[in-house]
């Protein structure tokens, strides 16, 4: 299986399958809000190429900042919306992880 890893603290990682963290991407990179969308795009650029590096089998993590867990909560909250509320387990754990304003174990 192909994964890419989200690492939101020391002590705490998100682990997406490559289509997961794929349908992420597309979130951003198309539906991000109007004045973050540049930021947005970059992120989607960031997991496109982790994504990349796991197909290759190289390690696919992802370090991610106060704006970047924003905006990945931003994009996965419009993906619940948009999907009356049908998320992966792998997303929603992001979803989550994304919205604790201190993450587990920081």
């Amino acid at each position: 299986m192909v994964e890419v890893a989200f690492k939101l603290s020391e002590a705490q990682t998100v682990v997406l399958e490559a289509g997961e963290a794929a349908q992420l991407a597309v979130w951003l990179a198309v539906f991000g809000r109007d004045e973050e969308m540049p930021r947005s795009r970059r992120l989607a650029e960031k997991i496109a190429t982790a994504i990349e590096l796991a197909w290759q089998r190289e390690p696919a993590l992802l370090q991610l900042s106060e704006f970047q867990r924003r905006d990945i909560r931003a994009a996965l909250n419009a993906m619940v919306d948009s999907r009356g509320g049908d998320l992966s387990v792998g997303l929603e754990l992001l979803r989550h992880a994304c919205a604790a304003d201190d993450p587990i174990g920081a």
